[in-house]
């Protein structure tokens, strides 16, 4: 089984719920429905779409298997959002989202974009946390 077989065979039993699951499929659901948002359309439709605590959970989910630049940019769009200030609430997030400009999307977030697409870019860090978590998963047969 190629790698690309593991990995759908252990998220595709959470049904795009990422809180179904053993504490590792969690974090590779997380990861993986996150950078699909992104590849979707970009940052700023997935800060719309995604709850705060989502987000957050997301940024701890690519730190949990080890893409830390991955971390580093969703934190980095969101800092640039905010001007350097934690979003607070879920509200918040959407209002922000809903008042950008395009160009202001452009020139903020184009870039980070670039840098997160293509979810396959992940998957050497998916490996890597699944062959050093083997019990948080059940492998099919």
């Amino acid at each position: 089984m190629s790698f690309e077989e593991l990995y759908l065979a252990l998220i595709a039993p959470l049904q795009f719920d990422r809180t179904n699951g053993s504490r590792g499929q969690q974090i590779l659901a997380t990861a993986t429905f996150f950078i699909r948002e992104v590849d979707n359309g970009g940052l700023a439709q997935a800060f719309y779409n995604w709850s705060l605590d989502e987000l957050l959970a997301a940024i701890d989910a690519f730190e949990a298997v080890g893409a830390t630049t991955h971390a580093e940019i969703v934190r980095l769009a969101l800092s640039r959002l905010f001007e350097g200030v934690d979003p607070a609430s879920d509200t918040e997030v959407h209002s922000r989202v809903d008042a950008l400009t395009e160009a202001w999307v452009e020139e903020n977030f184009d870039a980070l974009d670039e840098r997160l697409y293509d979810e396959r870019q992940l998957w050497p860090y998916f490996q890597q946390f699944i062959e050093a978590n083997p019990e948080e998963f059940f492998f099919p047969d």
